[in-house]
């Protein structure tokens, strides 16, 4: 038995890609924290998507200057 098979996925989102063990879970938030300077980090609410083993995308609350 064969089959062809055709798989609609949407558009694609562009989305930074990050560890998924760096996204945190707080009281219904996903959370990451970005590093500011040395020891001192910011907490930021961050809108994950689809992931990959060990890698998560996010979608929103992220700049690629704060990974």
């Amino acid at each position: 038995m064969q089959a062809d098979v055709r798989i609609e996925a949407g558009e694609r989102a562009p989305a930074m890609v990050i560890s998924r063990e760096a996204v945190v879970e707080n009281g219904g938030e996903k959370i990451v924290y970005v590093p500011l300077s040395g020891e001192e980090f910011r907490r930021q609410e961050v809108k994950p998507g689809g992931g990959y083993g060990g890698k998560v995308a996010v979608l929103e609350g992220l700049k690629a200057s704060e990974t």
